[in-house]
C-alpha cells in the first residue's frame, strides 16, 4: 500500500482524504473504531502496569522498567498484566490489518493515464 501510494503520501493528506476515495463511507469509521480500541487498551495497560512490563526475574513476578524493579507481583497479577500486554498487541494488529484489508478490498477508482501505443 505504501509503495503504490508513495506519490500521494508525499502530500501528507493521503490518510485524511486520499485513502477514502472510492471506498464506502463506513470504511473510515470502521478504521477509527479499532484505532480507538487500541488507544483505550494502551492507556489502560499503562495505568495498570505503571508504565512497566511484567517479567519473571530470579523466579519472582515483577514489574520491570528497563531492568529496575518497580513492584513485586503475585502470580495472578502477573498473569493478568501479561494477558493485558498480549491483548494490547492483538488490538494493534487488528487496527493495522483492518486498514490494509479495507484498502485492498475496496480499490480506489482513480483516473490513471492511458497507456500509449
Amino acid at each position: 500500500m505504501c509503495m503504490i501510494e508513495c506519490p500521494s503520501m508525499a502530500q501528507r493528506t493521503f490518510f485524511m482524504k486520499g485513502y477514502a476515495i472510492g471506498k464506502p463511507p463506513w470504511i473510515i469509521s470502521g478504521i477509527h473504531a479499532p484505532g480507538v480500541f487500541f488507544a483505550a487498551h494502551f492507556i489502560l495497560f499503562l495505568v495498570l502496569s505503571h508504565a512497566a512490563s511484567p517479567e519473571i526475574v530470579n523466579g519472582q513476578f515483577v514489574l520491570s522498567d528497563h531492568s529496575s524493579i518497580k513492584e513485586i507481583l503475585t502470580e495472578h497479577e502477573y498473569l493478568r498484566l501479561k494477558a493485558d500486554e498480549l491483548r494490547l498487541f492483538a488490538t494493534l494488529w487488528m487496527f493495522f490489518y483492518f486498514a490494509t484489508t479495507a484498502y485492498w478490498w475496496f480499490p480506489s477508482h482513480r483516473s490513471s493515464p492511458s497507456p500509449t501505443v
